[in-house]
């Protein structure tokens, strides 16, 4: 059974919401239904914490009813240090890439094309979010991990929230374990530094 709970949202802010009993994950949608955040937990909490950096309605979905809301000033971080740059292609233009491709989003740095398949209107908010920033990380670095880098730290200066990007590298743009490895081993580190304060 599914529980829903309406947060009205007025203002930027990091919102920790507390759960009856524990959950292995939970959704967010915003008022036109799409999914605005997502989070799965490898052990069982009844407790989460995430940014919220848009006014709005937003629906919180679990597998168990919402006990509490709690809202604190939302989360800014320190930037994850950065290669050096490869070129500066910035300025590319947006333009719809074939439905036939398989891959979500493109960019062909020197020409200053950005190629947007129409499904990323499928994909979860925080998702396309992320995969639009890896791409204008091409802008600037040839390196998938130079892209995925400056990614992270796109959205995170945005108020966004870390999870979203980890499952996307993971899940829909599939990076090998072992770079998923280093990506979060890097990460841990600059926590400790006060990099990230959420869960």
């Amino acid at each position: 059974m599914s529980y829903k709970k309406v947060v009205p949202i007025d203002k930027p802010i990091c919102l920790t919401v507390s759960f009856l009993s524990e959950i292995n994950h939970f959704t967010v949608l915003n008022k036109s239904g799409k999914i605005f955040y997502l989070r799965k937990f490898n052990n069982p909490t009844n407790c989460a914490s995430f940014n919220i950096n848009e006014q709005g309605s937003y629906t919180v979905i679990s597998d168990a009813p919402v006990n509490g809301l709690k809202t604190s000033k939302i989360k800014r971080h320190i930037p994850i240090p950065m290669p050096t740059k490869n070129w500066d292609y910035t300025g590319a233009t947006t333009k719809q890439l074939s439905t036939k491709s398989n891959s979500p989003a493109s960019i062909f740095p020197s020409k200053r094309h950005m190629l947007i398949n129409p499904k990323m209107g499928t994909y979860p908010i925080c998702v396309a979010n992320f995969i639009i920033a890896h791409e204008k990380g091409h802008q600037l670095y040839a390196s998938e991990m130079g892209a995925d880098l400056y990614a992270i730290n796109y959205v995170m200066a945005k108020g966004g929230n870390l999870y979203p990007c980890l499952y996307t590298l993971s899940t829909v743009l599939t990076r090998s374990p072992l770079k998923m490895m280093r990506i979060e081993s890097m990460i841990k580190h600059i926590k400790k530094s006060n990099y990230y304060g959420g869960k």
